[in-house]
């Protein structure tokens, strides 16, 4: 579904998994989904209106403390201690395709995301 030169890019420049053979394979296990709408916003729970609207994902800008507890959180009532993934990804990937992918599962897991390492530097820490 991307463009030839970003496919070119990541299979021969980027080196975050070792082969192109891996990196077809990771291409291949990504969950790809359908989003039924023609935009996605991104917007703070606080601007939500919930008797219009509905979240499909929710998206925690958070500290290693604050990762911790909702960790605890995420397993708190659950009969599995494994609600919680940590998929490895881009940055869109791991907060948009695994947890929107992630809306189908039973039981639905939290998924810690935002640990791609080449956009660190777009990205705004929440505790500083």
């Amino acid at each position: 579904m991307a463009r030839k030169d970003f496919i070119e890019d990541f299979l021969e420049w980027e080196r975050y998994v070792k082969t192109p053979e891996k990196i077809r394979k990771f291409l291949e296990q990504m969950p790809m989904t359908e989003v039924p709408t023609e935009y996605v916003i991104f917007k703070p729970l606080q601007d939500v209106g919930f008797n219009i609207e509905k979240p499909e994902v929710v998206v925690f800008p958070v500290n290693p403390h604050e990762l911790a507890a909702l960790v605890v959180l995420a397993n708190y009532g659950r009969d599995s201690f494994e609600s919680v993934i940590f998929p490895w990804g881009s940055g869109c990937q791991t907060m948009g395709s695994f947890t929107y992918k992630e809306r189908e599962s039973a039981p639905q897991r939290a998924v810690i995301g935002l640990s791609d390492i080449s956009k660190k530097e777009y990205m705004k820490s929440p505790w500083r």
